[in-house]
Parts: C-alpha cells; structure tokens; sequence
C-alpha cells in the first residue's frame, strides 16, 4: 500500500468510530494525560503546553500517521455545538 491509501484507511477507521459512538470518541480525544519533556521533544508525536506538557489520542495518532505517511490527523467539530464531527487529514491554518 501507498502512503495515501494508509492514511485513507487510518481516516476512515477513525470516522467510523466517530459514527459508532461520537460520545465515546469526543471523550477519549479530549483526555490528557500529563508526559515528561523526552516525550514532549518526540519528533512526531504531538503534545500540549511547554511547562506541564500534555499528550492525548491524537498526539499518538499523529505520532504513527506522520511516520507512516507524512500527514496529520485532525479532529473536525461543529463551530456552534463544540461536538466532534469527524477526522480529516490536517493542514496549516490560512493566514487571516
């Protein structure tokens, strides 16, 4: 398999998990969990906060997507009811 067909499948696994039990996933995305600096310097894995780092789901996820395919994942939510949407391949905010 190519590196977009992995990432596909990654997308897609975790989208259907979104449509299965949304709840469930909007909880397991929102935990963190605090990790020590080795992990937060990680060249892959993604953590949050400089002085307490924090490392949740997606820090992992986009640890392995980045490695295997070059891409990130991000987590889409509704802009009026804060609920998780769905997964899609992550890229740089526009400049406003």
């Amino acid at each position: 398999m190519n590196k977009d067909t992995i990432f596909t499948h990654i997308l897609d696994l975790l989208n259907e998990a979104v449509e299965c039990d949304d709840a469930a996933m909007a909880n397991l995305i929102r935990q963190r969990v605090y990790a020590n600096n080795e992990l937060a310097d990680h060249p892959t894995i993604q953590v949050i906060g400089d002085e307490a780092p924090l490392l949740g789901m997606l820090g992992i996820v986009n640890g392995i997507t980045e490695r295997l395919t070059g891409n990130r994942v991000a987590a889409v939510y509704d802009d009026k009811t804060n609920e998780l949407l769905r997964f899609d391949k992550w890229s740089e905010p526009e400049d406003v």
